[in-house]
């Protein structure tokens, strides 16, 4: 695993000394529509539970004529862009680096597009966190970082229509052409996380095959904020076996700030987004060109680092920040 030094802001208030920037990684706003469907499957692993859903469906469907469907159900997080885009970027300010923000709204870019007509945001990147259905019964998240602005909209159709109507034979491609783009930062966000309750044991073999099937065009796996403590441990774990890079993400779907997270950038892209989408991508690729001795990782990342990420809870939230030494 490519290192990655974890530091508690409540434990070492110096902690973001010799860092110029903090980056802000996975936050949603209204823009997002947040799925409920694992309501159903939630009903169906707790026996206690489904009759409590079975009542209330029904009671919608007397009642009120209508019928609950759980995959088109949703809600939203109650913050508009810029209130979402100011939550990240004062909690980053108040340790004194200088602050950058990338929303990840789930399959849409409304709120970066939106941002960009906003001053003070105008150099947000456009991001999105993307959901791709794997193995027929689960879906991963991927955080999808910096698309070029030019071809946008572009790949939001293709990222959508695959989510849509997924097709394995397409995926390949698609995470292929993603890592062709030089600035994009792909994350697997909480991989650990089992969305559609598979059970614990089929939910690692799932991810494990598909980081075996797709992992070369992955660049890092996410530590979450708002994931449990054993969850995010088992991440780290994860990120041993494939000696992968690790990035602490935040979640914030709410009104209290939430994870940011950076690595040390070289000095001489052009804009700070690129800079530590590079940086990552430096690490990931450093990883992937020397197999580490007796490792069984497929990607051939070995454990020796080549690039350090600092990850700081802060106090009184369920995020993490970390920084970088360039802005």
């Amino acid at each position: 695993m490519a290192s990655s030094t974890i530091s508690y802001l409540w434990r070492d208030k110096n902690a973001p000394r010799g860092f110029r920037s903090g980056v802000s990684l996975h936050s949603h706003t209204n823009q997002s529509k947040e799925t409920l469907d694992f309501l159903a499957n939630f009903g169906n692993q707790f026996p206690i539970i489904r009759p409590i859903l079975a009542r209330m469906e029904r009671t919608s469907e007397n009642k009120h004529g209508v019928h609950v469907n759980y995959s088109a159900s949703y809600w939203t997080p109650p913050l508009t862009p810029k209130l979402a885009f100011d939550l990240e970027r004062k909690q980053i300010e108040k340790l004194d680096v200088a602050p950058m923000v990338s929303i990840t709204d789930h399959d849409n870019i409304n709120a970066p597009m939106l941002l960009r007509s906003v001053p003070s945001a105008r150099q947000i990147p456009v991001s999105v966190e993307w959901t791709v259905p794997y193995g027929d019964v689960q879906a991963f998240h991927l955080g999808v970082h910096n698309l070029p602005s030019a071809r946008a909209q572009e790949w939001m159709a293709t990222l959508e229509e695959f989510t849509k109507n997924p097709n394995p034979a397409e995926l390949s491609e698609i995470m292929a052409a993603l890592n062709a783009e030089p600035n994009v930062l792909v994350v697997f966000n909480h991989p650990m996380w089992d969305l559609y309750i598979v059970g614990r044991d089929r939910h690692d073999f799932l991810v494990n095959e598909f980081l075996l099937k797709y992992g070369v065009y992955l660049h890092a796996l996410e530590l979450n904020g708002l994931r449990n403590w054993d969850e995010n441990r088992a991440v780290r774990r994860l990120a041993e076996k494939w000696n992968m890079l690790l990035i602490s993400g935040g979640d914030l779907t709410a009104w209290s700030p939430t994870p940011t997270s950076t690595s040390p950038t070289p000095p001489a892209l052009p804009s700070s987004c690129t800079r530590f989408a590079a940086s990552a991508r430096a690490t990931c690729s450093s990883c992937r060109s020397t197999p580490s001795p007796g490792s069984t990782a497929s990607c051939g990342r070995p454990s020796t680092p080549s690039a350090t990420t600092p990850i700081f809870p802060p106090a009184h939230s369920a995020g993490t920040i970390a920084f970088t030494t360039q802005m």
